[in-house]
């Protein structure tokens, strides 16, 4: 069965940029998987398709969204 993972990735520039850029950033993903493992690979593949190397991704986190109780799933940005 399908269920709802919030995952939380670090990203880090690898690239040396001026101290005052900031060069990570956290970011979390609403992903649709069957564990939390599938989770992460999604995860992961996302930002590999979006031009990320895999060298900037420092940590994938993910945790399971209960869905038997009302709640906000995730705000859009944009």
């Amino acid at each position: 069965m399908m269920r709802i993972f919030k995952v939380r990735v670090q990203l880090e520039k690898k690239e040396e940029l001026p101290k005052s850029i900031e060069s990570t950033a956290y970011v979390s993903l609403l992903v649709l998987a069957v564990d939390e493992n599938q989770a992460k690979q999604i995860a992961k593949e996302y930002f590999l398709e979006e031009g990320l190397g895999e060298e900037n991704l420092k940590s994938l986190e993910a945790e399971e969204v209960e869905i038997n109780k009302g709640g906000v799933l995730g705000v859009f940005i944009g």
